[in-house]
């Protein structure tokens, strides 16, 4: 198996992560479609998907369409609808969306650490027509610096309501990190804001999975029954969070054993429009 040697700031999963995505896009009635995931993920992402086992993602693809569908569908209701004109993508890996969800006047702002940045952009630099500039890109090493000051200095508004993408990063952290990162978000962020993430659950299907991460260099720290806790600490006003197998049976969906071990959670100051996530025409609604 080939393995990128970047392995300290998540290279590797963002590789699979890319690959999965364009695997969920061949799917008979595709939940995404990234015409760049299989690009960027390349020979390494697709070694690294083809060594998981059943028992280590049964089902990886399918879910990483559903999660993909949901993010995307967060981003247009609230852009499309709501008239929010930022997005955040918080350790942006391989995202591609300031491309598949370009809106006039919305600024996507990608952050990452820089020798993350680095990588991916040698990648986009080889993909011919893919157009760079529709994100901002923020270096930022979460460790040492503040991302809201990186975001700040790259001409990111915290007056303006924003989206936050925080998408497969959380089960890398500490819980420490999760609640330090909820807090800045919530101190520094619009009312109307929105911050999105997802969550791994403790269990044995995890477990597996964490195993073969942790052999990549990037290994799980926090899993959660639910992170009601996180969130309550987070002192945000609003907040919900939904199991992957909800999504899924909402979707339609039926290998309900993939998506046992996820969920996803969404924070704000103000009163969220759920109902409409799950039935409007912008939002999550059966394929």
């Amino acid at each position: 198996m080939m393995s990128v040697n970047l392995a300290p700031v998540g290279v590797n999963t963002a590789l699979m992560t890319a690959h999965l995505r364009g695997q969920a896009g061949l799917a008979q009635k595709p939940l995404c479609h990234d015409p760049w995931a299989f690009m960027l993920a390349g020979d390494e992402g697709q070694a690294l998907v083809d060594s998981l086992t059943e028992s280590d993602w049964k089902g990886g693809s399918l879910f990483m369409g559903l999660r993909t569908r949901f993010f995307d569908d967060i981003v247009k209701l609230y852009v499309n609808q709501r008239g929010f004109r930022q997005v955040v993508l918080l350790g942006a890996g391989m995202d591609t969306r300031a491309v598949r969800l370009a809106h006039d006047g919305v600024r996507f702002f990608e952050v990452d650490h820089p020798r993350m940045q680095m990588f991916k952009q040698t990648r986009l630099d080889a993909l011919v027509g893919y157009p760079q500039e529709a994100a901002t890109y923020v270096a930022c090493d979460f460790q040492q610096d503040s991302f809201i000051e990186r975001l700040v200095a790259a001409g990111f508004q915290p007056s303006l309501p924003t989206v936050v993408l925080w998408e497969g990063v959380t089960m890398y952290l500490s819980v420490d990190a999760v609640v330090k990162t909820l807090k800045t978000l919530k101190q520094n962020l619009s009312r109307d804001s929105l911050v999105v993430f997802d969550y791994s659950t403790p269990d044995v299907k995890t477990t597996t999975m964490a195993q073969k991460v942790a052999e990549w260099g990037e290994p799980f720290q926090w899993l959660t029954p639910n992170p009601f806790p996180q969130l309550k600490q987070s002192e945000f006003f609003c907040y919900e969070w939904v199991p992957f197998g909800t999504l899924n049976a909402l979707l339609r969906r039926h290998s309900a054993s993939a998506f046992s071990s996820f969920g996803v959670a969404l924070a704000s100051d103000v009163p969220m429009p759920m109902g409409r996530i799950f039935s409007s025409p912008a939002g999550v609604t059966p394929a």
